[in-house]
């Protein structure tokens, strides 16, 4: 199994990374902006994408449904960036969750199995970009633990380790608590990014960001007003910011030192939320105090390639 020591060296390299991108991509719009920011980075290798369910029962019926959407949601991308489906192949995530079966078992899916034939079939270690609930990940590993050596997941859940009364609820962990749980317990090498107080929460966009996404494209259009106008009206536009947690992420490959790592133990997590910790659990790299100016300039970078045709 890698070590945290041999994950935070890896990190630090300028090594192209091979990367899995598992989002809830229909859940938010930072999702979307992830996506836009592998693809066109040239720091990482994005070989495929996982698109997995999300928690909202106002908008539909099922898990299923969920993933369905967040699937649908890929190639809308794809269309308007004029990206090849086949150059970075789709896998749809399971249909229902850890939680919902009520078990601490895998649950199969088309994005489970990709990362299994993906990381066995790798000379290179794979990191696994799990912006959502992380289903996919811990099902992959109980059903084949061995790809524990050539696999890294960076899971973007929780809160801060010293997050007042330890209360870690958001909505990653709310998807699938059972899921993160597992996470947290098993031998899955593990980058954790935690979203508040000083984690992934402080990665922010405003209006200008927004606008300097440039050009005419279908692509650009997307990405610099579509987007954002679905969570604000046009003429609150100018003063809007909007949280893009998921960011971190690929920033975490991309822009390895615009935020800080170190070697902590995994905390444990009770059934009401709250983080547990005991010194005699294993060891996991932690991320906190994320760049964000630097790291929203790098997204825009990469996301101007991609609306432009340039990658």
């Amino acid at each position: 199994m890698l070590t945290p020591e041999q994950i935070i060296a890896d990190l630090k390299t300028d090594r192209v990374k091979k990367c899995i991108l598992d989002s809830d991509m229909f859940c938010e719009i930072d999702d979307q902006y992830a996506l836009a920011y592998c693809l066109g980075s040239d720091k990482i290798d994005l070989l495929s994408v996982n698109a997995v369910h999300f928690y909202d029962p106002t908008r539909f019926e099922t898990l299923a449904d969920a993933a369905k959407m967040s699937y649908n949601e890929v190639f809308k991308i794809y269309d308007a960036c004029n990206i090849d489906p086949e150059s970075c192949p789709v896998y749809i995530g399971a249909t229902t969750s850890i939680s919902e079966r009520g078990e601490k078992k895998p649950v199969d899916s088309p994005a489970a199995q990709n990362i299994i034939k993906t990381v066995k079939e790798s000379d290179e270690i794979i990191y696994v970009l799990s912006t959502g609930p992380c289903t996919s990940v811990v099902s992959a590993y109980m059903m084949d633990p061995s790809i524990a050596n050539n696999m890294c997941v960076l899971w973007l859940g929780c809160q801060c380790l010293d997050i007042p009364n330890g209360l870690v609820q958001e909505c990653n962990l709310n998807s699938d608590f059972l899921a993160g749980q597992l996470l947290l317990d098993l031998d899955i090498p593990l980058v954790l990014l935690p979203c508040q107080y000083n984690g992934s929460i402080k990665v922010q966009m405003d209006y200008n960001d927004f606008m300097s996404i440039d050009g005419n494209s279908k692509g650009a259009e997307l990405y610099r007003e579509v987007y954002p106008l679905k969570y604000v009206k046009r003429e609150n536009f100018p003063k809007y910011i909007k949280v893009m947690c998921d960011l971190v992420a690929p920033a975490s490959i991309a822009l390895n030192d615009s935020m800080t790592y170190s070697i902590v133990t995994a905390p444990g997590l009770s059934d009401d939320f709250h983080y547990v910790f005991d010194d005699n659990r294993r060891k996991i790299v932690y991320m906190e105090n994320p760049d964000s100016r630097r790291i929203i300039d790098d997204a825009i970078k990469s996301i101007n390639r991609i609306t432009k045709g340039n990658k």
